[in-house]
């Protein structure tokens, strides 16, 4: 089965997208994602992989979301695999030259074209969880399937083993549930597992977090579902002058040595671990 090698973005819808973009930009120094902007969002990141999208709450049909990044593999066996466990895409986003195939593998999913070259090598299958929150599965091809076709462009990294976190970058979720089991078990189907499986640490039992890698995803049971809060890795030298950014913002925050915790324009918890390095 297709394995989530990490946790590869995050969507947050804000009620004041200028004010939020401004946040994270100033806050966590994140600079706009290269790929072609959208209307209504904003893609922000540190250059590599990982992303924060910022959408505007109030346009139409915008939702939470997560991004896994799976191991490679073609459209046809990815259509299976989700057919075999009941799974029914609500959106597909693919490379326009790729519209046939897509079609044809989910005739009553929603198709969404993209143009950009960048895209090219890679589909994204949205299917919804048990907790208000759209997952995106994010698909690369094969190595063979991209050079069979000719296809190439600025992508970032694409190691079929590539997990680990990058340096800043994401660290992880929080997500809220009613039912926090069965939005385990939902995500054990797509290769979350607990860290007590991965790590082999029994005493970790339920209250430890999900693992997509090195990537952790920590369930609550709270009310109403959705993302409770997001945590990032930066360098600890960084946190004093995001303390004074926090300060300068008036931000509620608190730092505990090496851990910083905020509240972000919507409530949500910004948790930044501070890693040292050499």
């Amino acid at each position: 089965m297709p394995s989530a090698l990490r946790l590869q973005a995050v969507t947050l819808p804000m009620p004041d997208l200028a004010s939020a973009e401004k946040f994270y930009r100033w806050v966590l120094a994140m600079k706009e994602s290269p790929e072609e902007a959208v209307e209504g969002a904003a893609g922000l990141g540190w250059g590599k992989e990982d992303r924060v999208r910022l959408v505007d709450a109030n346009a139409p049909g915008v939702c939470e979301a997560i991004e896994l990044r799976l191991e490679a593999g073609e459209v046809a066996g990815m259509a299976g695999w989700l057919a075999e466990r009941g799974l029914q895409p609500v959106r597909v986003l693919a490379f326009e030259a790729d519209e046939a195939e897509m079609r044809a593998a989910w005739p009553d999913g929603e198709i969404v074209l993209d143009p950009d070259p960048a895209g090219s090598n890679r589909f994204v299958v949205s299917i919804e969880a048990p907790a208000d929150v759209r997952v995106d599965l994010h698909v690369p091809f094969p190595a063979a399937t991209v050079v069979e076709r000719g296809r190439h462009g600025p992508f970032y990294r694409r190691s079929k083993e590539w997990s680990g976190l990058e340096n800043p970058g994401l660290l992880g979720v929080t997500l809220g549930a009613g039912d926090p089991r069965a939005l385990a078990e939902f995500l054990g189907v797509l290769g979350v597992a607990r860290m007590s499986e991965v790590k082999d640490d029994a005493a970790a039992g339920e209250d430890s977090p999900l693992l997509a890698g090195d990537h952790q995803l920590r369930l609550e049971q709270r009310e109403p579902p959705g993302i409770y809060g997001a945590a990032y890795v930066v360098a600890a030298a960084r946190l004093p002058d995001l303390v004074r950014t926090l300060e300068r913002f008036g931000a509620q925050h608190r730092l505990d040595r090496n851990h910083l915790l905020a509240v972000d324009p919507a409530g949500r918890v910004l948790a930044v671990n501070g890693v040292r390095t050499a």
